[in-house]
Order: C-alpha cells, then sequence, then structure tokens
C-alpha cells in the first residue's frame, strides 16, 4: 500500500474520532443541563424539555397608572375644593347722617297735644329737635294753637316735616279757665338744617324749600282755609336757651 493512502486513512480515522467525541459530549452536556434544570424546576417534565413558564405577571398584575417607575405612589392630582358658601350676613349699610339735615328726636309722650309745647311731625314732643349754631326756615310766626297743630302734620304729610314752638302762652280768666287768646306758635320746617359756613353755597337749595312751602302754603289756605301765608319765610340761627 503507498504510504500516501496510508496517511490519508489515518487522518480519516482521527478525524472520525473526534467528530464522535464532540458529538458525545455535546449530547451528554445537554441531557445533564436538562436534568438540573427539571431539579430546580426551570423546565417541565415534558419530552421537548419546554422551560416551565408561570402565569405572565404581567397580565396578572398589569401595572397601575397611579404607579411611578421607580416604585413609589404617584401623588394624587390636585383637586380645587368647591368655595364653600358664604353664610354670614352682610353687614348692613349704616345710615349716615348728613351735617345739613336735622332728624327730629322721637315724640315723646307728655300729655294732650292741646298743652304740648312742642308739635312735631308726628305729634307732641318733650323737646325742641333742633341742633344748635344751624339755620332752620322760619315758616310762620304766632300761629294760633288750633291752627298749629293742623298745619304741622299737613306740611309732613306732603314732604315737608314741619316743627311748631309755642313762643307765647294763652292766659285765663281769674277763674282758670281758657280764654279766646291762645297759645302761640312759631314753626319751621326741620328738614335742611344750614351750617353758617355753607350758608351762601347752599343757596339752591334754599331756595327750592323756601318755594316748596310757598306751594303748600297756597294748598292749605285753598284747601283747608287757613289763616296763615307761608309765602314770606326768612331764615333763622337756632341758639337753645
Amino acid at each position: 500500500m503507498p504510504i500516501t493512502a496510508v496517511y490519508a486513512f489515518a487522518s480519516a480515522a482521527l478525524l472520525l474520532a473526534v467528530v464522535t467525541w464532540v458529538v458525545a459530549y455535546k449530547v451528554g452536556f445537554g441531557r445533564g443541563e436538562q436534568e438540573t434544570l427539571r431539579e430546580f424546576g426551570l423546565i417541565g417534565p415534558g419530552p421537548a424539555g419546554n422551560l416551565a413558564r408561570g402565569p405572565d405577571p404581567l397580565a396578572t398584575n398589569p401595572p397601575s397608572f397611579d404607579t411611578e417607575p421607580t416604585g413609589r405612589p404617584r401623588p394624587e392630582p390636585r383637586r380645587d375644593r368647591p368655595a364653600e358658601p358664604d353664610n354670614t350676613r352682610p353687614a348692613e349699610p349704616q345710615e349716615t347722617r348728613s351735617p345739613d339735615r336735622a332728624t327730629p328726636s322721637a315724640p315723646t309722650p307728655v300729655g294732650p297735644i292741646v298743652t304740648a309745647a312742642f308739635i312735631g311731625p308726628s305729634g307732641a314732643l318733650s323737646e325742641d329737635p333742633r341742633e344748635g349754631g344751624l339755620n332752620y326756615l322760619k315758616l310762620a310766626s304766632n300761629v294760633p294753637r288750633p291752627e298749629a297743630t293742623e298745619l304741622v302734620p299737613f306740611l309732613s304729610e306732603r314732604g315737608l316735616p314741619a316743627l311748631a314752638v309755642m313762643t307765647r302762652p294763652g292766659s285765663v280768666d281769674s277763674r282758670g279757665g281758657a280764654t279766646n287768646d291762645s297759645d302761640r306758635f312759631d314753626l319751621y320746617a326741620i328738614d335742611l338744617a344750614v351750617p353758617g359756613a355753607r350758608f351762601s353755597a347752599m343757596r339752591s337749595q334754599r331756595e327750592r324749600l323756601q318755594e316748596q312751602a310757598a306751594t303748600l302754603g297756597s294748598q292749605w289756605r285753598r284747601d283747608r282755609q287757613g289763616t296763615v301765608d307761608l309765602a314770606r319765610t326768612n331764615w333763622e340761627l337756632y341758639r337753645p336757651d
């Protein structure tokens, strides 16, 4: 046999041996690996040796959209609470008294109006409601009590609050009875009180009040057959005694 053929036969035998060893090693290693994985429960007992897979954790426990990737709970979004209704009552506006107005005091019962020294829009008064140092429109003078007690409410009901101030008491006879000389009163408009410093500045208001008094005086004389004329009025400074 030629030497070349011997070498070729020997090489083929050696190559076959190496291939056989490699195949055997891989088969044995693969079986050992499967046994090891099977012991740890990583593959099923089936012949295919499929890996034992449990339920998909993502399918059984889907990720919450309220959880951040760090695993910490996402803070709740801020929701503005609706404003609670305010049940407190608003403060009622306080009436501010104008320095140009004088409000007569509430009538105080002082007995019959036939004996009262002051007669206001609501009847007999216990004292003069005017404020010292202010100017008031004097409507009439020396008015008898019977006409004064009717004229004051007549004017007040028509938008001109008035006040009657007794200036002279009536006389009585020797037996204590009343005579024809009745009590006498001066009449004033008390809706507008004018400070001296603003007397000129308030000219238009003063003139309107005097025109109103003249109009009502004409109605009084025409409709009630009164004797008092309110066409001639003047402003007078009140000085308390």
